[in-house]
C-alpha cells in the first residue's frame, strides 16, 4: 500500500514525531499545571505563542474546566482514563483582559465546533497563572506536512490518496464555514481516518 494518512498503521509506523519526555521532572520548564493533572507529559511542539504537550492518563476527576463541555458527554476526559489528548499551553501570560477575551474566543470557536467529523474535537480547557490552556483529542499521526514530508521520501501519494486527502481537507474547512467561521492557519492533523482540521 502506498503511504498515507489514513491507510493502514504499517505504512506509517516508520515515522515518530520528536518529543522531550518530561514525566521525569528533570526539564526546567516543567509545567506544574499538567504534571499534576496527568500522569505523562511529553513536550512534542511548540510555535510562536504556544507550546503543544502530549498529556496521558489524568490523575483524577477533581480538576473541572471552565469552559469544558457538560459532564454527561461521552468524550469527557475523565471518564477515559487511558485516552491520550493534546493541550496547548500559551507561552506568554495575558496581556490584559482584551488579550485574555482573544484568547478565550479560540475556545469558545472549538466548542462551537464539537462534534464536526473533520475538526479536531475540543475536550476542555483551564486557566492557571495566566496562561490558558486548551484540551483536544490527540492526532496520533502528526502533522500533514510532516506526513508528506516523510511520505515524500519514500514515493509519490497515488492520485487516489491525494484526492481523498484534499476531500476531507475540504470537508473540514466546510463544517468550519457553515458554522460561521474562517480557519486564519494552515494546521492540518491527520487522525487515521478521517483527516481533521486544527
Amino acid at each position: 500500500l502506498p503511504a498515507t494518512p489514513t491507510g493502514p498503521r504499517d505504512s506509517w509506523s516508520s515515522f515518530r514525531r520528536p518529543s522531550l519526555q518530561i514525566s521525569g521532572y528533570h526539564v526546567p520548564d516543567v509545567d506544574p499545571t499538567l504534571t499534576s493533572r496527568f500522569d505523562s507529559v511529553e513536550l512534542i511542539g511548540t510555535g510562536e505563542f504556544s507550546q503543544v504537550f502530549r498529556v496521558a492518563q489524568p490523575h483524577d476527576a477533581s480538576f473541572p474546566s471552565v469552559f469544558s463541555l457538560p459532564s454527561s458527554e461521552p468524550r469527557s476526559p475523565t471518564s477515559l482514563p487511558h485516552q491520550v489528548w493534546a493541550v496547548k499551553k500559551s507561552k506568554q501570560p495575558y496581556l490584559g483582559l482584551k488579550d485574555r477575551e482573544r484568547r478565550i474566543r479560540e475556545v469558545e470557536v472549538l466548542k462551537a465546533l464539537t462534534n464536526c467529523d473533520h475538526v479536531i474535537s475540543f475536550m476542555g480547557s483551564w486557566e492557571n497563572n495566566g496562561h490558558l490552556y486548551i484540551q483536544t483529542e490527540f492526532c496520533e499521526e502528526g502533522s500533514l506536512d510532516g506526513f508528506l514530508a516523510q511520505a515524500g521520501l519514500k514515493a509519490r501519494l497515488d492520485d487516489f490518496r491525494i484526492w481523498k486527502i484534499l476531500l476531507e481537507m475540504s470537508l473540514g474547512l466546510k463544517q468550519i464555514h457553515d458554522k460561521g467561521f474562517i480557519h486564519l492557519d494552515s494546521n492540518l492533523l491527520t487522525f487515521w481516518s478521517p483527516l481533521r482540521v486544527l
